[in-house]
């Protein structure tokens, strides 16, 4: 589905939504009117509630009908209006929340070299952990990020780069990959996050097909994006964002 289908298709969704809110108001407005008018007539044309009730004459029922009639329609005008604040309140509060989420940008290195040369050198032996960059592209920070269910980091800040090794249990040398993550310093900026098959399937170069991240914006409320791994028509792979709504 291509973008513009995508906003037609949340627009109608969105008035939709709105409709059906205003219409259960309106119906239920309607339903007590209806019941409440059925009681007023027995009440006040029997006589039970006031003995002149009786007495009252057709032209009387219509003026007050009338009047009744005002007096629901006033009712189911301010409710729309009711419903219409609250939609475009709830509108704006999304449109601000889109403006602060983070653009979070996944990229695979692992086909750069330079970093696995420098790994392989320092432990004398190949390693199988799969590579990728993630980055926020945005002015905001985000916190307590958490990559496929494991802290990340707890500040990310704006046009920050982490880098993430991607290992699963049949990964070579775990253990000395931590040991040299941290000589070199780059703890700060690099993570090794343990992966099992069963929840996190892999591709043969042992890329994860999907990527969970969930953080906080700056206000403290949760979030989170999902990427999927595809290929590109030049046959190279690459994470997209499958769902960008809020």
């Amino acid at each position: 589905m291509d973008k513009n289908k995508k906003n037609k298709k949340n627009k109608k969704n969105k008035k939709n939504i709105f409709w059906h809110k205003c219409k259960l108001w309106i119906i239920s407005i309607i339903i007590i009117a209806i019941i409440s008018y059925v009681v007023i007539y027995i009440l006040f044309a029997n006589g039970l509630l006031l003995g002149p009730g009786a007495e009252l004459e057709k032209k009387d029922w219509l003026e007050f009908f009338s009047g009744y009639l005002g007096c629901v329609g006033s009712l189911i005008v301010g409710c729309i209006a009711i419903c219409q604040s609250d939609f475009f309140a709830e509108e704006e509060r999304k449109r601000h929340k889109r403006s602060i989420r983070p653009i979070l940008s996944v990229e695979i290195v692992d086909n750069v070299g330079s970093i696995k040369d420098s790994i392989n050198d320092y432990l004398g032996k190949n390693i199988d952990a799969a590579v990728i960059e993630v980055e926020n592209v945005a002015e905001y920070p985000i916190y307590n990020v958490e990559v496929c269910g494991e802290l990340l980091c707890q500040g990310f800040k704006g046009n920050e780069k982490k880098r993430i090794f991607f290992a699963y249990p049949d990964s070579v040398v775990l253990v000395n990959l931590e040991k040299y993550m941290w000589e070199r310093g780059g703890n700060r900026h690099e993570k090794l996050i343990h992966l099992h098959e069963t929840d996190y399937p892999r591709t043969e170069l042992n890329l994860p097909k999907q990527l969970d991240i969930h953080y906080e914006d700056i206000y403290g409320d949760p979030d989170y994006q999902k990427f999927e791994l595809k290929d590109s028509s030049g046959g190279s792979m690459y994470y997209y964002l499958k769902d960008d709504e809020v």
